[in-house]
């Protein structure tokens, strides 16, 4: 009888507890967003536009979005001041205002630190994001360039220590970059202790910057991976539907146990043997960097400073690539990061002339400026790396690299060049150049240059291994530089003039299960005050005017059309060339091949 009168007692208490979790709801969430406007704002009206697109959301009532804007001249919407460091939350379809503050520099740490601070003590939620918003420069140059401090923008020492002074001892949910070339190993490393989640762009972003409307939608339910992977994945589609995804970039990383990642980098770097006699952990380091996908873009036109991690690991992890630079080295570290990497990225969007990005980026000098080496070399967070560019960037001999033989026809009929084996120590590249031959036998306009991937690591030996094709631009022959090489797609440069003005016009060559086709990526524009590219990608549209090697054409209504073409039977002349790490090259004798083909030295 007890138990029968006892048993609606038990039944309206469970009843209560499953209404009480029920009626708890969605976690709280806070979005902190660190907004630098910049020139960005100020020429262009993006920030605006991002906020805007905020604005228009449904912001749900267990989502905040607090704002902080400052670093631009000028701002083109919202009566947003620029003298001030304003404070705003998005709420009801505007920018409600909650303080304004004296002009502060955005690219200075302490800034950051006090908006982190007040935002997390006024705002606390079980999940807050912070989100950085402007230009970035990668692991050295970091993100948030203020306009009107001298472009001045946050280190990752900066950053480390705001976080640090900010959070006591708390983490943030995520951190988050709507900046270029912040999805790199050393920033990860930088943030591991304060934030439990890293999203960021390895490449260059577009201008067009994440897809904020729906965001707050994405934050109001989800959390974790599925919240990153709703942000990548809407961010590249944004980018497809403007026509500018095709070297888009977005990843989420792992942050809790980026130890792993850590010491198996440390591993992978030991295991290359850089303190010994020989040069084979060099030259297995360098195939691994030219056969994995880099980023960015510096003045001359070719790929920044930085390369994928994973692509790295990869190449290292496969015995056939570690046997090519002369004797097998220990694969052990590089399976593990691997292994590593691919735990900790949960997702990774990328355009198609972008697919062998793998998530995570880490700084390589491929092409030199010392100051730069020496400023990673005092920041670089792992020791064995360190030592390994303190090693090469050292006791630099007068010749680094040098011709053994500067041009034979070999047996298969191909044109080849060989290097000393003491070149091993400081070899970047080597790539060929195909030129036409004047009527007088005198060296003619460039064809096409690409890099050398048909080798003799064991002798340094290298092999003109070209099938005679070039590129048009409707029907106009482009000199084309080869500026990226990995297996599944090459991307390439080219100097063209449009609307009067001269640009460096991108495009990609895609290889995959369905072929090969070309896709136009657009002009990547650097800017020099900064010191890194700008946040965006400028195709060719319809109606532009082109001017290629004098020969000039408008885009009609089809649009853009990229394709390949064989050389004519006509005589053509070949050079090679070698590069070192420093930027010095040497140029081989000539061969003259006859559309490809005959080869035969002049």
């Amino acid at each position: 009888m007890r138990i029968k009168k006892l048993l609606p007692i038990i039944i309206i208490c469970t009843m209560m507890l499953t209404l009480c979790s029920c009626s708890k709801g969605p976690s709280s969430v806070t979005l902190l967003i660190y907004m630098c406007g910049s020139d960005l704002e100020s020429q262009t009206g993006i920030a605006s536009e991002n906020l805007q697109e905020l604005m228009s959301s449904d912001i749900p009532d267990n989502v905040r979005i607090i704002v902080q804007t400052g670093g631009a001249n000028k701002w083109l919407s919202n009566n947003i001041p620029s003298d001030k460091i304003m404070r705003y939350e998005v709420k009801k379809g505007e920018l409600k205002e909650l303080s304004r503050l004296d002009d502060a520099n955005m690219g200075d740490g302490t800034t950051l630190e006090d908006f982190v601070r007040w935002g997390t003590n006024s705002y606390p939620a079980e999940n807050t994001m912070l989100l950085l918003w402007d230009h970035g420069g990668g692991t050295i140059k970091g993100a948030c360039y203020d306009q009107k401090y001298s472009n001045d923008a946050i280190t990752l020492a900066e950053l480390k220590d705001a976080l640090s002074k900010s959070l006591n001892g708390k983490k943030l949910s995520i951190v988050g970059f709507d900046a270029c070339l912040m999805g790199d190993y050393e920033v990860a490393d930088a943030l591991a202790p304060y934030a439990d989640m890293m999203i960021a762009s390895q490449n260059y972003e577009v201008g067009l910057g994440w897809d904020y409307t729906t965001i707050a939608k994405s934050m109001s339910t989800k959390t974790g991976a599925d919240l990153a992977k709703d942000i990548c994945k809407n961010y590249l589609t944004k980018c497809e539907k403007a026509d500018k995804s095709a070297t888009a970039t977005l990843s989420a990383i792992d942050l809790t146990h980026f130890d792993e990642i850590s010491n198996a980098f440390e591993e992978m770097l030991g295991d290359l043997q850089f303190d010994s006699a020989d040069n084979n952990g060099r030259l297995a380091l360098r195939v691994a960097v030219k056969n994995s996908a880099s980023f960015g873009a510096n003045s001359s036109g070719k790929m920044d400073n930085f390369v994928d991690l994973g692509g790295v690991a990869k190449e290292l992890s496969t015995e056939d690539n570690l046997s090519e630079s002369g004797k097998a080295l220990s694969n052990k570290g590089a399976k593990a990061l691997e292994s590593a990497l691919k735990g900790a990225i949960l997702c990774t969007e990328r355009g198609e002339a972008k697919s062998n990005a793998t998530g995570l980026s880490v700084y390589y000098p491929s092409h030199f400026h010392m100051d730069e080496v020496m400023e990673y070399i005092n920041i670089c967070p792992s020791e064995n790396y360190n030592k390994i560019l303190t090693s090469i960037y050292s006791n630099i001999p007068e010749t680094t690299i040098s011709f053994k033989n500067p041009g034979y026809i070999g047996d298969d009929g191909r044109f080849h060049v060989s290097l000393t084996p003491e070149s091993a120590r400081y070899l970047l590249s080597v790539s060929y150049t195909i030129y036409r031959k004047n009527d007088d036998g005198s060296q003619g306009k460039p064809v096409i240059s690409n890099f050398i991937t048909k080798s003799d690591l064991d002798k340094l030996d290298f092999t003109v291994d070209y099938e005679g094709e070039y590129f048009t631009l409707d029907n106009h022959a482009i000199m084309a530089t080869q500026v990226d090489h990995t297996a599944d797609n090459d991307i390439y440069m080219s100097k063209i003039i449009r609307n009067g003005a001269p640009e460096t016009f991108r495009f990609a060559h895609i290889h995959n299960l369905f072929g090969s086709h070309f896709r136009q990526i657009g002009m990547v524009l650097y800017d020099d005050d900064m010191g890194s590219a700008r946040k965006d990608v400028y195709p060719i549209m319809v109606g532009d005017e082109v001017n290629v090697d004098g020969e000039e054409f408008t885009i009609d209504a089809k649009g853009l059309v990229i394709n390949s073409r064989n050389l004519d039977k006509t005589p053509y002349i070949i050079k090679v060339t070698a590069a070192d790490i420093f930027g010095k090259e040497i140029v081989s004798n000539s061969a003259v091949c006859e559309g490809g083909n005959n080869v035969r030295l002049q």
